[in-house]
């Protein structure tokens, strides 16, 4: 394993609560945005 690809493991550990807070954000933006078209 490249050591960069090491990192970038380790950066996503240390990132995976920021990450799961953006996926969250993501699916509620989202779902906001398609109930906003279904009202139109």
């Amino acid at each position: 394993v490249p050591l960069s690809e090491t990192s970038k493991l380790t950066n996503f550990g240390s990132n995976h609560h920021y990450l799961e807070c953006i996926n969250t954000a993501y699916d509620f933006a989202s779902s906001e945005l398609l109930n906003l078209l279904k009202k139109k």
